[in-house]
């Protein structure tokens, strides 16, 4: 992060201290908000929260070596303890004077599902044209109102974009997130059911996303899903700024159609590339969607786009795309599974061209009471497609397949289904390897490939 004087951090919210000897031009060159991973030289922040008051952990942060600390307990002042008012607005004062500072484009991300894969994109195509030390991209899934200032006091001269998620469980969070880092360019990527416990409905969400809009730049860029169902009112009321729209449909500004199992066309406001990715799944395509239309806005060239996209690697287990000794494509999906995800694993295989589709899952856990009725829904979803086979292992499978399976098989152990397995596979054949942590479903993999 860059430099800051207590002169600076005065400047921005009122400090009181117990001594008349205090050196305002004194250097603060890095903060902290937790005591145990605290380094020698940190400033130390206390933040109230929910489970755990940091004002508890400031004598240990200043015994560790903090240069400072800043304390919302009165009680606590030393020359080197100063009185803030609130550790969580002090936090969000100094990411905003660090912003202004160093002034770089913001690029905002919201929206149910996906934020954290079109940022890892957007990074992606950005490194094919800056250095890495040019531009700035939130670690995880910092995107609240403690993790986003973090992300933010990391800035320093040379970045000249920083890639920001903004997350939300309740109504305001966003708009709220937007006074610290007002975009330059907002991105929702979609609205799903993502915390709908503290909506009265899905309309609130979508109210709760739009907020990203509300401190957006002069000139500054929406980026809008046009397949939404909430598109229109997404757009309503945006005439003053400059709309891009991503979707499936060639009604959007940015869309795409399949060339084959691992490549797409993509259209770009009248221009085209091919791209293979290796990151597959529809939802992954939107995401790449909403990437791409972040780099049109950027005016990246077409193609660091195509070096960016072709770059992305998927994470371990999860959609992940490998390819046999016999030439068989092998989709590794083991990182987990529960009902929703297996039926998104099923529509992806699903759309493979190839001649043979084979399906192997295992059990699914921690389903409750309602477990066989989520299995037997999973099988009768595989019915309804157009997966040619089915090979299955776990107890929970075994009711399910041997009830009401069309064309598949349960088996006993993995050594029975692998045997059958191996006898299935060829060169033009697509397996799709899916279950919960449990089954260990990756001892599958590990034999196939």
């Amino acid at each position: 992060m860059i430099s800051l004087t207590l002169r600076d951090l005065a400047s921005i919210a009122e400090l009181s201290f117990n001594s008349s000897m205090i050196n305002e031009g004194m250097i603060i060159s890095s903060f902290s908000i937790d005591s145990r991973t605290l380094k020698k030289g940190d400033a130390y922040i206390a933040i109230e929260g929910t489970q755990f008051d940091g004002n508890n952990f400031i004598q240990e942060a200043i015994d560790k070596g903090a240069s400072m600390a800043f304390t919302s307990n009165a009680k606590l002042l030393s020359p080197k303890i100063f009185y803030i008012h609130d550790g969580k607005n002090f936090l969000k004062k100094i990411a905003s004077f660090i912003l202004k500072k160093i002034n770089p484009k913001v690029i905002a991300i919201t929206g149910s599902n996906g934020k954290t894969t079109t940022k890892e994109i957007i990074a992606a195509i950005f490194r094919q044209e800056l250095c890495e030390d040019q531009f700035l991209v939130s670690a995880g899934n910092f995107n609240n109102d403690i993790g986003l200032p973090l992300t933010i006091l990391r800035l320093n001269e040379n970045h000249k974009i920083v890639i920001l998620e903004m997350g939300m469980n309740h109504a305001g969070e966003i708009e709220e997130l937007t006074k610290i880092a007002p975009p330059d360019i907002a991105v929702i990527t979609n609205i799903g059911e993502a915390h709908i416990q503290n909506f009265n409905s899905k309309d609130g969400i979508a109210s709760a996303k739009k907020e990203i809009l509300c401190n957006i730049s002069i000139n500054g860029s929406a980026i809008i899903p046009r397949d939404d169902d909430y598109y229109s009112y997404l757009i309503k009321g945006l005439s003053a700024l400059k709309v891009t729209t991503f979707g499936m449909a060639d009604n959007s500004d940015i869309y795409c159609n399949i060339q084959n199992d691992l490549t797409m066309r993509y259209y770009i406001l009248g221009e085209t590339f091919d791209a293979s990715c290796k990151l597959i799944g529809d939802h992954n395509i939107s995401n790449i969607l909403a990437a791409i239309a972040v780099a049109s806005c950027m005016n990246v060239p077409i193609n660091s786009i195509k070096k960016g996209i072709e770059s992305m690697q998927p994470v371990q287990g999860r959609l992940e795309v490998k390819r046999s000794k016999n030439g068989a494509t092998i989709i590794d999906d083991t990182y987990n599974a529960n009902p929703s995800s297996m039926k998104a694993a099923i529509d992806t295989l699903s759309k493979f061209k190839s001649q043979q589709k084979i399906i192997v899952l295992g059990d699914m856990g921690e389903l409750g009471s309602q477990s066989n009725e989520f299995h037997d829904d999973v099988i009768s979803y595989i019915n309804s497609s157009n997966i040619h086979f089915t090979l299955a292992i776990g107890e929970n499978m075994k009711a399910s397949m041997t009830k009401s399976i069309k064309q598949g098989k349960w088996y006993e152990s993995k050594e029975d289904l692998l045997d059958s397995l191996s006898k299935l596979m060829n060169e033009d054949s697509v397996i799709l390897v899916k279950g919960s942590r449990f089954m260990k479903m990756e001892e599958i993999i590990n034999k196939i490939l």
